[in-house]
């Protein structure tokens, strides 16, 4: 259709959209009052043909958009039109994520936008409410065991009809939270936005006229699948697999397992296939089909569509084969709470994995990097500095991307799935809540060690001040293994941790000009107390004046064999604190002066060179290591966690019975 376009118009015109979608966007930064949002830049904002399909997205948190598409048809094929009404000045607040979306505190605005009386398509947003009358507070609740814990859920609900805000469901919303600013003012600000979007659009028709506006909306689709299609030529057909272990299911810490198969074929289809995957699982840690799509097909605009059409035309190359009942398909009675930062998210890291192999294999090795981690957050609940009822969850915690084929990862600050992520300002969290910070600061050794470091993460040391009740608990996985992968001889990213410190004597320390903790690790050497190491995901609890919390996010992936890092390299992150002087020795194999870290080349290149004769020494060769591996499971000498994850894997994947079985087959053939 395009060449019966003018070609700088249609140009003209994408532009004009994006600008249009961008300016929304930024008018629900400004109106909001949710740090998610104003700070951390949790948002997004597309343009829908009426059928759904999207045909622009600004860039932002993309994870969401495909959400917003599947809302719509849902509307759609429900008959919205018929009953309940879409009229111009209509708005639907929907967050049902087994229906469309991730999981319930990610809130859409949609908005019908028609021009002069015709349904033109839809404008339709996202952001983050950190507050949705959850059993605990803060949006996510780790000690939901089915989706009935999860808060107010809102199935597409008209919030507001032809202009007029429904006063009474507003009402409902801010009666029905510990906390109404954010849901109630930050939908007020999803509702600008699409009003904003709405009255450009409007002007682009009326420069444009209604029939190239549309013809160039289909044309944008068309070309977005056409030249992903193109894109895929420039891999090779075939099947790149990539296996993650997690280890929380909420409450519960055990070993869960999901294993991805990104498959190429002749034809330029990708398919992603799920062959192994626990159980959905009685705790918040699992995913909707919605959801893997829509976290899926943000790592490959990010990865390897990223200069192409961001649109539905993209997703359509995609298909998907995941089995229902795992915990990445779960069914409409499972608590999802932490899917986009839990399971979901290490499902991006897999695919991080599957498009590195294949970019590699492709020579595009721009569009290798190694897994980023997902996010562990503190959330809160209870009365401010202010006297004011408060609740919400900590993005201080914003981790890193993982290590390219030619450089170091990203360090703090950053979001996979956000285009528009912003480290957020330890000030604003403590205007807002009774938290203090006594310490922010890179966590040593936290990115994954490699040729190329992965990205390092922050680790914090908090208290609180002037509240007579507050309660603060940690959603996370990762303490038990890492759940991001380091690729080609790279390292994993580092573990996670929460600690507790009660009954403290820290006030005391303050006033006195004592020595208090920057580090996690500092925090029972300097401060006395009852010290509690706790799992990652921890139900509230009461946190006092002097009370502490320390918590750590998970590390980024490294690429690479430790023993090419660049000496420089390794001396420049001693100095920065990222990496500590034993690892720069034991396993980057540098040697250099404690006192002035001057390297000595001449013994960093004999020493790598024995470690390098030590691994082909200590090495096992690969059907020895399976058969040893398999005589170990049928002994069952494994440790609990392992044992369990067995157990309970081959009772619900045929898949995964069937590579025991290989296993078995090449052990056989040791002698």
């Amino acid at each position: 259709m395009k060449n019966k376009l003018d070609p700088v118009k249609y140009e003209m015109l994408h532009k004009r959209l994006d600008q249009t979608l961008k300016e929304a966007r930024e008018t629900i930064v400004k109106l909001s009052t949710s740090g998610v949002t104003r700070e951390a830049r949790e948002v997004a904002q597309a343009f829908f043909l009426p059928d759904g399909d999207t045909v622009h997205m600004a860039s932002a948190m993309l994870m969401h958009i495909q959400s917003i598409s599947s809302a719509i048809k849902y509307m759609i094929k429900e008959g919205y039109s018929q009953d309940i009404g879409i009229h111009e000045g209509d708005q639907f607040i929907h967050n049902d994520p087994h229906l469309a979306g991730m999981h319930m505190p990610d809130v859409f605005m949609i908005a019908p936008f028609f021009y002069k009386g015709k349904l033109a398509g839809w404008t339709g947003n996202f952001t983050h409410i950190a507050e949705i009358g959850a059993i605990e507070p803060g949006g996510v609740a780790p000690g939901a065991m089915d989706f009935y814990h999860e808060g107010l859920c809102f199935p597409c609900v008209k919030l507001v009809e032809k202009g007029i805000p429904k006063r009474d469901l507003f009402n409902m919303m801010s009666r029905m939270v510990r906390d109404p600013r954010s849901i109630d003012i930050d939908t007020r600000a999803k509702i600008g936005g699409n009003e904003t979007a709405c009255r450009s659009l409007a002007k682009i028709i009326d420069d444009f006229g209604l029939d190239f506006f549309t013809n160039a909306c289909h044309e944008n689709i068309r070309e977005g699948e056409v030249l992903a299609r193109e894109r895929l030529k420039s891999l090779h057909p075939g099947i790149y697999r990539s296996r993650l272990f997690s280890d929380s299911t909420g409450l519960e810490e055990k070993l869960l397992m999901i294993e991805i198969d990104m498959e190429i074929t002749k034809d330029r289809r990708l398919i992603i296939h799920v062959p192994v995957s626990s159980p959905q699982q009685a705790g918040y840690n699992n995913c909707t089909i919605h959801a893997v799509q829509g976290l899926t097909f943000s790592v490959l605009l990010e990865q390897l569509f990223y200069d192409l059409r961001w649109n539905s035309g993209t997703f359509k190359v995609l298909e998907y084969n995941i089995s229902c009942g795992s915990i990445l398909n779960a069914d409409r009675t499972a608590a999802v709470g932490y899917c986009p930062i839990g399971i979901g998210s290490q499902a991006m890291g897999c695919m991080d994995e599957v498009i590195s192999r294949a970019a590699f294999i492709g020579k595009r090795y721009k569009d290798i990097y190694c897994p980023s981690p997902n996010l562990p957050s503190v959330f809160y609940g209870g009365i401010d500095q202010f006297g004011r009822r408060c609740a919400g969850v900590n993005v201080q915690g914003m981790a890193g991307f993982g290590a390219r084929l030619d450089r170091d990862g990203v360090d703090s600050g950053i979001y996979h799935g956000n285009t528009c992520a912003e480290a957020p300002d330890i000030e604003a969290d403590e205007m807002q809540t009774p938290f203090i910070y006594l310490a922010h600061r890179t966590a040593v050794d936290s990115g994954g060690i490699g040729k190329h470091r992965g990205g390092a993460v922050p680790e914090m040391v908090m208290s609180v001040r002037n509240t007579p009740l507050f309660m603060a608990g940690c959603m996370g996985s990762g303490r038990l293994v890492s759940p991001t992968q380091g690729l080609f001889g790279g390292y994993p990213g580092s573990t996670t941790c929460f600690q507790y410190s009660s009954n403290t004597n820290l006030n005391e320390l303050i006033d006195s000009n004592g020595e208090i903790p920057y580090r996690v690790d500092e925090i029972n050497m300097l401060v006395k107390g009852e010290h509690e190491y706790l799992p990652i995901s921890t139900k509230i609890r009461p946190l006092k004046e002097g009370d502490l919390i320390g918590w750590k996010s998970l590390g980024a992936g490294g690429c690479g064999d430790p023993l090419e890092r660049d000496p420089g390299a390794v001396m420049k992150d001693i100095k920065n604190k990222m990496t500590g002087e034993r690892t720069a020795t034991e396993i980057y194999g540098v040697v250099f002066d404690r006192e002035t870290l001057k390297i000595d080349y001449e013994k960093t290149t004999k020493l790598r060179e024995r470690k390098r004769k030590d691994r082909l020494r200590n090495g096992i060769p690969a059907k020895q290591y399976i058969k040893d591996m398999v005589e170990k499971r049928k002994r069952r000498e494994y440790p609990v966690h392992i044992l369990n994850l067995i157990d309970e894997l081959s009772s619900f994947s045929p898949s995964f019975l069937t590579q025991l079985k290989k296993e078995e087959e090449i052990s056989g053939e040791v002698s």
